[in-house]
């Protein structure tokens, strides 16, 4: 049900994918093993 509200709505959707990414963006800068990851990408 929680997915098909975020899905549901375009704005929450965009939303949450931004947040999403500085999450993933944040976790990789703050890894010890960044320079690794960031290769990989």
């Amino acid at each position: 049900a929680y997915i098909k509200i975020i899905f549901g709505n375009p704005y929450l959707t965009m939303l949450s994918f931004i947040l999403l990414h500085h999450f993933t963006v944040f976790l990789i800068l703050t890894s010890p093993d960044r320079e690794i990851k960031i290769k990989q990408m």
